[in-house]
């Protein structure tokens, strides 16, 4: 099990790393393929709910990460407003979609503290989707999100 997790984390930071100057719509890429994947499997609201349980224990690593306020009327802790068109360089709002606050997050950050970010981030979702299904199915939903590329591209790159 071990392997597996080590495995997963090279492969994520393969895939967010590969190419530096697009760190940030790698990581948008990624982030919509698992949401497009899992949301048909466990409904928009599951993703939500893993999503948000994935940033709020990332973000104690990471304290830039927007915190995932579903539900929460509190005015202290609410998000603040975007703006209107783009959130990062190439990169334009409705694009993003859910994902705006946090490419407008990363994007705040030098680069390589919003790829580490990033990383951990996607890590965290992935290790606890393996947590609640079990490796085999995670690796099994991580292909069918992301293809076979980025394996290869780990294989390859050893």
């Amino acid at each position: 099990m071990e392997t597996m997790l080590l495995q997963r984390r090279q492969v994520v930071h393969l895939a967010v790393s590969r190419d530096a100057g697009a760190v940030l719509a790698t990581s948008l890429y990624l982030w919509q393929c698992l949401a497009r994947e899992l949301s048909a499997i466990i409904g928009e609201g599951g993703f939500h709910s893993m999503y948000a349980r994935s940033l709020h224990l990332s973000s104690t690593r990471f304290a830039f990460l927007p915190l995932a306020n579903l539900g929460n009327t509190d005015p202290a802790q609410q998000q603040p407003e975007l703006p209107a068109d783009e959130i990062a360089p190439g990169i334009k709002r409705d694009q993003a979609g859910q994902f705006a606050l946090l490419i407008a997050a990363l994007a705040t950050q030098p680069l390589q503290q919003a790829s580490l970010a990033s990383i951990d981030l996607l890590c965290t979702f992935i290790d606890l989707l393996a947590l609640l299904i079990g490796e085999h199915l995670t690796s099994t939903i991580l292909r069918s999100a992301w293809g076979d590329t980025l394996l290869s591209a780990k294989e390859h790159h050893e």
